[in-house]
């Protein structure tokens, strides 16, 4: 008796022990399940936002260049980029066999969800089988004209080869659920049968045997039960470790995009602080992924334009497209930067950040200063030489009447000097006029091979020479093998002169002339080289506020200057798809570099 009510008691502890393991399986299927479907959405919306970014950026490309949401998604590893129009027709697919307003057949979304879109939502849907039999799911984003309304869906597909894992697994998931139930109805119905055996034995003591051949039944069945159960959840456990593996993938993944990407990447939880930080974002701030994860937007960027966006951007609820501002990073540089806000939102739709975009405009903002500035001196010397040509008029009778009362008086007569006086500086507007013709005229370069190293080493010594004592020194270095180039010799000799010149008077005193000739790639251009000549002084340097206009005609900081030297040089290496910066520190000196792109023979 004794033997057979611990295998009673055995038996229910047993049942017990497997109705709680069973539901903590059931509970971690579920909470893996859950996790890899976050973090799949969480893919999704990030490749989303990339493509919409990208596609703004490269507006122009997107409409016209067939290859461009093909090249976009091998770039960022998407199964396929879709632009259709409210009713479901393609306009451009990154796969070729669909055709221009072709119906798409829609899997994985209805027809209302595809209308929500269209009224600004943004649609996850199912896990389905592509036209290639493989598991997708798809993010549908609405494609705006600026502030407007929606004018186009875009749809972002991803392969999803967990998905089939997790489709797998399915089977195992439901199984446990009614291998739970089984277990209790068993532990109920031999718990009941066990009350009913004992009051039999009570009443009729000869049925022992009978009882102790039902008990090892019993024991047999749950043995077998067990061991089937441990096979469940060792099958479990891979699968829940292929699940943890994928995730670990794909978050590596998501790492991949972001380092990969050419913008700015930020991310600020509801409580504002950083989240994400992509190398990118490092490069044109100015500011390390350390410094910044962990840090509230307040503490890392103060109350300025970013603060105020991520602000707004929370309050509204709503994000931002496009501003360009001016930024002023750490090392107290000033860029340009085009920057986008959106929102982050869970599945369910609740918001749970917000995203920031970053794209540097320094270099489109420079150029489109040069083009302005060169549109600027193109009007200005049309105009200076109408006004040059009818100083010479004026002049000529000027000149005229000055022989004249030359000829009319002595030799000797001390009325001369002022004549003479008149003359010298007649001379001196003549020349004046030549620089403004020479300004305005339109620039036609005589393209000849020369070796700017040698160019360098003869304009040199005259303008030394002529230098007042004391004479500054002069280093000089040229790097070896440099080329000939195709230059216009007369005019190059003419605008590195201007600079030289310059550095020279702004040492007085003497101090140190250096001038560096070196050859360099232009990255935007395969087999192109550029000419990198950097000429400096120790001189008297100019404030920064006056850096912005020495490039303008008639601007000079000398008592007898016309300030039209620096404009032709900058005029004569604009003329050759050059480009010239300058730097200068007030009473340590000035730098001009000067950039003359080549090709290769």
């Amino acid at each position: 008796m004794k033997g057979i009510d611990k295998a009673k008691l055995f038996l229910v502890l047993l049942s017990i022990f497997l109705i709680i393991l069973t539901t903590h399986l059931l509970l971690l299927f579920g909470e893996a399940r859950k996790g890899l479907n976050s973090d799949i959405e969480m893919r999704l919306k990030l490749a989303g936002e990339m493509v919409l970014r990208e596609i703004d950026l490269h507006r122009n490309e997107t409409s016209s260049d067939p290859y461009f949401l093909y090249s976009l998604g091998n770039r960022l590893s998407l199964s396929r980029i879709s632009i259709m129009d409210p009713e479901g027709k393609n306009i451009m697919d990154s796969a070729a066999s669909t055709a221009p307003g072709k119906s798409y057949t829609l899997l994985g979304i209805s027809g209302s969800d595809l209308k929500r879109v269209s009224a600004g939502e943004v649609i996850i849907s199912s896990t389905y089988k592509d036209e290639n039999g493989r598991s997708v799911r798809s993010i549908f984003l609405p494609l705006k004209e600026g502030e407007g309304e929606v004018k186009n869906i875009l749809r972002v597909s991803l392969n999803l080869t967990t998905a089939i894992e997790m489709e797998k697994a399915v089977p195992t998931y439901y199984f446990l659920r009614v291998f739970g139930f089984v277990i209790v109805f068993v532990f109920a119905y031999y718990s009941l049968r066990g009350i009913i055996v004992s009051q039999r034995r009570v009443s009729s003591p000869e049925s022992g045997s009978g009882t102790s051949g039902e008990t090892g039944l019993m024991l047999d069945t749950f043995h077998s039960v067990i061991q089937s159960l441990k096979g469940k959840e060792e099958e479990l456990e891979r699968l829940r470790t292929q699940a943890e593996e994928k995730a670990v993938h794909i978050e590596s993944y998501n790492e991949d995009i972001l380092r990969s990407v050419t913008s700015g990447v930020i991310t600020f939880s509801r409580e504002r602080i950083i989240t994400t930080f992509n190398s990118t974002a490092e490069k044109i701030l100015g500011i390390s992924k350390e410094t910044a994860i962990g840090k509230t937007c307040d503490i890392l960027f103060g109350s300025g334009k970013i603060t105020q966006m991520l602000d707004w951007s929370i309050e509204k609820g709503e994000g931002i497209s496009r501003q360009e501002f001016e930024l002023i990073r750490r090392d107290n540089e000033k860029i340009w930067v085009g920057v986008s806000t959106s929102l982050l939102k869970d599945r369910e739709d609740r918001v749970t950040g917000t995203t920031f975009l970053f794209t540097d405009l320094t270099e489109i903002k420079r150029l489109q200063e040069e083009l302005r500035f060169k549109d600027r001196l193109t009007v200005l010397g049309e105009m200076s030489a109408g006004i040059a040509h009818e100083f010479r008029n004026y002049m000529g009778t000027v000149v005229g009447f000055s022989r004249l009362l030359s000829k009319k008086m002595e030799k000797d007569d001390p009325r001369q000097g002022v004549v003479e006086a008149i003359n010298n500086e007649l001379k001196d507007m003549n020349r004046l006029i030549d620089e403004l013709l020479s300004f305005g005229r339109k620039t036609a370069l005589n393209l000849q091979p020369v070796r700017i190293d040698q160019l360098i080493n003869k304009l040199l010594m005259p303008i030394i020479d002529q230098a007042k004592v004391p004479k500054p020194d002069v280093k000089l270095y040229m790097e070896e093998g440099i080329p000939e180039v195709m230059i216009d010799e007369v005019l190059m000799r003419q605008a590195i002169g201007n600079i030289v010149q310059n550095a020279v008077e702004a040492m007085p005193g003497g101090g140190m002339l250096e001038i560096r000739v070196k050859t360099g790639l232009v990255l935007k251009e395969i087999g192109s080289r550029r000419l990198e000549i950097f000429i400096s002084d120790t001189g008297s340097g100019m404030p920064k506020e006056r850096l912005d206009k020495i490039f303008l005609p008639f601007f000079t900081t000398k008592e007898k200057g016309t300030g039209l030297g620096l404009a032709l040089s900058h005029k004569v290496i604009m003329s050759h798809n050059g480009s010239i910066e300058v730097e200068s520190q007030e009473g340590k000196g000035t730098v001009f570099r000067l950039y003359i792109p080549f090709r290769e023979q």
